[in-house]
């Protein structure tokens, strides 16, 4: 089971700022809860220039 989440800022038009989460999990079969298999984040900047 996994779960992605992606934040977006418009700082102005044209750039923007990324910010990934990527999550995966697995049921621990010992117990009745999910364990975390990783855990992963990533900045993205995009930068137009006008001229």
């Amino acid at each position: 089971m996994g779960h992605s989440s992606i934040f977006r800022w418009e700082i102005e038009s044209g750039n923007d700022l990324y910010l990934i989460f990527n999550y995966d999990w697995i049921e621990d079969p010992g117990e009745s809860r999910m364990r975390s298999t990783r855990a992963e984040g990533a900045v993205k900047v995009s930068w137009t220039f006008r001229f």
